[in-house]
């Protein structure tokens, strides 16, 4: 029975683990590295949009930095107690990053909304005043309730703190998404209707332009919420029977099944910025100069018809 509750993974289990992990924390530090680097040699792609993207995008490099790094590490070695360093770091990042993750997402869907409901109001209301406001809001609190489990070590208090810290992290933030995402594509169908039978006068130009950028991105977030939605589902489940369950052997498997979930769910980092980088064609295109992929059209085209170019001296 001692077995049959024991908490340790296996070693081809462990070893497995660790290299999935290390796996997935690649395309996470490399898609928001270069995500980020792109904004910075960019002007013309800080839009508000993509400045709220970039928050997003540093958590999910700090799960490719530090969580990931972290996870490995516990899939490795011996379980430790609630009170060994190594774990409330485990668990004060886990809740710091999960935090940035989804209030993040929680602010970009806002962002969209507000853009579909409103497109001509939009500059108005979304500032890049508010927009820093609201990222810096998203830091501090997520710091602010990832330092909670530094400060509460007495196992006693543990379930109650998971409790609130999955409300907080997870649960409200999905419906908060969720309602969002779902009035987003309600008010883009009524645009579209709305479009369709517009004057072509300039103001209905102009919505016909707003609306159709509008709809494209949030699209794109609308795949981004998806995949939060799918990846970090398990996680909420299992937190769901972990913190439920009386039994004693089913909180012990629950937290190898963790390890598991959380994988899954650190996925999403490693794939977001590939996702609303490449959909977005003005940023790709900024992201091909900046890493020196584009090319003059003309000199490729000279080359491979073996024709001189005009600047050539031989050109005349």
């Amino acid at each position: 029975m001692g077995k049959s509750c024991s908490n340790e993974l296996s070693l081809p289990s462990s070893v497995s683990l660790a290299v999935l992990y290390g796996v997935s924390a690649v395309p996470a530090v490399l898609g928001n590295a270069a995500f980020l680097w792109v904004l910075y040699k960019s002007r013309t792609v800080r839009t508000v949009s993509n400045l709220l993207l970039s928050s997003l995008a540093v958590a999910d490099l700090f799960v490719g930095l530090l969580m990931d790094p972290v996870w490995i590490a516990r899939c490795l070695l011996t379980p430790h107690p609630y009170s060994h360093p190594l774990k409330i770091t485990i668990d004060s990042l886990w809740i710091q990053t999960s935090v940035t993750t989804t209030f993040s997402l929680c602010v970009v869907s806002l962002d969209r909304y507000i853009a579909v409901r409103s497109a001509l109001l939009y500059k108005e209301v979304v500032t890049y005043n508010r927009c820093y406001a609201a990222v810096s809001l998203v830091w501090i609190v997520s710091i602010a309730v990832g330092l909670s489990r530094v400060m509460i070590t007495n196992p006693s208090h543990l379930p109650r703190l998971w409790m609130c810290v999955t409300i907080i992290t997870i649960f409200l933030p999905m419906i908060l998404i969720i309602f969002c995402n779902y009035h987003i594509f309600v008010v883009a169908k009524k645009q579209s209707k709305k479009i369709a039978v517009q004057n072509c006068s300039l103001r209905g130009l102009q919505v016909v332009f707003e609306g159709a950028r509008n709809r494209k991105t949030a699209k794109t977030v609308g795949f981004v919420v998806a995949l939060f939605l799918i990846s970090w589902f398990p996680s909420l489940v299992a937190s769901f029977i972990h913190l439920t369950t009386s039994d004693h052997c089913t909180k012990q498997h629950m937290r190898l099944v963790w390890l598991w979930v959380e994988l899954i769910a650190f996925t999403s980092s490693g794939i977001n910025p590939w996702l609303y980088s490449l959909r977005n064609n003005g940023f790709k295109e900024e992201m091909k100069r900046v890493f020196g992929v584009t090319h003059d059209k003309t000199v490729r085209v000279s080359i491979k018809m073996n024709v001189i170019p005009k600047n050539s001296a031989n050109a005349k």
